[in-house]
C-alpha cells in the first residue's frame, strides 16, 4: 500500500481536506492533455500507460499519477512509495499550477504544514515494521522447518 496524496484546486488555499465542502470547490485542474502536460513537465520521463494513470520512476521512488476515467479533470491522485524526497517536487507541481496537494492520511495540505514529509516517513516506518514482522515470521517458519528435518 503506498503513500497516498490527492491533488486538487480550491477556490482559497486551505490547511486540510476537512476544509473543503462535501460537494468539493469542484474546480477543474485542467483539460486532461493540459494535466498531463503539468505532470509530465514536472516530472521529465512519466510515462502515461492510459488516459488515465502514469507512473514515474527516480532514485528516491516511483510516483503513479491517477486522474478520473472521464469528464474534466478535478483530481489527481499520487501513489507515493520511495523517501521524502519526493515530497518537495509534488509540492512544487501544485504550487506551480495553483493547486493544493494534501497527505490522504491526515488531510492536511502539503504547502501549509510545517513538515511536509510527516505522512511519508509514517508510512514509511509502517512498512519498515511491516517488513521486519514478515522477515521475523519467516525465520520462525524456517526454524521450525529445520527442527522437523532434524525430528
Amino acid at each position: 500500500m503506498p503513500w497516498k496524496v490527492l491533488i486538487v484546486r480550491n477556490d482559497t488555499p486551505r490547511h486540510n481536506l476537512s476544509e473543503v465542502p462535501a460537494n468539493g470547490p469542484g474546480l477543474a485542474l485542467g483539460t486532461r492533455n493540459v494535466v498531463q502536460q503539468r505532470i509530465c513537465r514536472q516530472f521529465p520521463g512519466a510515462r502515461w500507460w492510459d488516459n488515465t494513470w502514469a507512473t514515474w520512476s527516480s532514485a528516491d521512488g516511483s510516483i503513479e499519477f491517477g486522474l478520473p476515467p472521464r469528464g474534466e479533470v478535478d483530481y489527481v491522485v499520487l501513489n507515493v512509495r520511495g523517501g521524502t524526497g519526493l515530497v518537495p517536487p509534488i509540492i512544487a507541481l501544485a504550487k506551480r499550477n495553483g493547486w493544493q496537494a494534501a497527505d490522504c492520511g491526515n488531510g492536511q495540505f502539503l504547502d501549509q504544514v510545517e513538515h511536509p514529509e510527516a505522512g511519508l516517513n509514517q508510512w514509511l516506518d509502517g512498512m519498515h515494521r511491516l517488513l521486519t514482522t514478515v522477515r521475523a515470521t519467516r525465520k520462525a517458519a524456517d526454524l521450525v522447518d529445520s527442527w522437523s528435518v532434524a525430528v
